[in-house]
């Protein structure tokens, strides 16, 4: 199920919303469409992060592997185990802007 739309044109961190998992899961798929790119690109990091509740700062639990050159297409990333709270962090290496369609988690 698509979630949102994220544009951007930054170099600093870019991230999603946060993702509660729920009490019966242990892992967590992320699904990433990157539709447009417009620009030289010279790469593009995602990173799963996650933390507890009462924890204050994030950990990086895993990493997309993306083609080099960056090309479009769809991205799938499986992490487990995770933490109770789970997002997705976005760098931009260089471009114009990119746009990327964000699909729910799909958790196991």
């Amino acid at each position: 199920m698509f979630k949102g739309e994220l544009i951007f044109k930054d170099a600093d961190p870019v991230y999603s919303r946060t993702f509660f998992r729920p009490y019966d899961a242990i892992g967590v798929t992320f699904v990433v469409d990157l539709m447009q790119m417009v620009g030289s690109f010279s790469g593009l990091d995602i990173t799963v992060q996650h933390r507890e509740r009462d924890e204050d700062s994030w950990t990086d639990a895993g990493i997309f592997t993306l083609p080099d050159p960056l090309l479009p297409g769809m991205y799938t990333r499986i992490v487990s185990p995770v933490k109770a709270l789970v997002r997705l962090k976005f760098v931009q290496g260089g471009g114009d802007w990119m746009r990327l369609l964000i699909y729910l988690p799909v958790w196991s």
